[in-house]
This record gives C-alpha cells, sequence and structure tokens, in this order.
C-alpha cells in the first residue's frame, strides 16, 4: 500500500504549502499522538488557538514518525491563484513520485 499525505496551506507575505507523508503502518499511531496533543475538548490542533501550548504541541510533532515537506511560492507581482497552482504542482508532481497513493 502507498504512502499517505496530508497538507495544510497558509498565506504569510509568500504562499506556503506543508505536507507530511506517512507510511499507512504508522496511520493509527501518528492519529493516536496527534489525539493526545489536542486541548481538552478541541476536536483540533491549531496554533493560533493554542499558542500557550506551542512548545509543547512542536515537540510531539517533531517526535512523530512522518516525513515534513515545505513549498514556497513567491507573490512578486504574480496573483496569489498563479502562485497557489504553482505550489500545488509542485506538491503533487512530488507526491506522485514518493509513491502517495491516499491524498
Amino acid at each position: 500500500m502507498g504512502m499517505h499525505a496530508f497538507a495544510d496551506e497558509s498565506r504569510r507575505g509568500d504562499y506556503l504549502v506543508y505536507a507530511v507523508t506517512i507510511a499507512p503502518a504508522n496511520l493509527t499511531a501518528t492519529r493516536k499522538s496527534l489525539k493526545a496533543l489536542r486541548a481538552p475538548k478541541a476536536s483540533r490542533i491549531h496554533m493560533s488557538h493554542d499558542s500557550r501550548r506551542a512548545t509543547e504541541i512542536i515537540r510531539g510533532v517533531v517526535a512523530l514518525d512522518v516525513q515534513a515537506h515545505q513549498y514556497v511560492a513567491r507573490l512578486q507581482g504574480r496573483s496569489e491563484r498563479q502562485v497557489r497552482d504553482e505550489a500545488l504542482t509542485a506538491l503533487v508532481s512530488d507526491l506522485g513520485q514518493m509513491g502517495v497513493t491516499q491524498f
């Protein structure tokens, strides 16, 4: 079975796309670890809401058995749509080469 990938995007001056790839055998343990990092009664982790616990969350995420991938698309006078498409095209191409089958 192929790798799984999870991605998120953000605009912080440049357009940023981050993805992690996870082996299927590690999915259950990874989900369990992430769930343990959520604040009580929270349905997800979001650094803007969990800023007081940022160090704890970062340490927990770094300890996971995943590979991280970063894509930066510079605006430089181009539209956000254009740079987003550029970053996502690079991501999808790379994930295909890595054997990702679940995205």
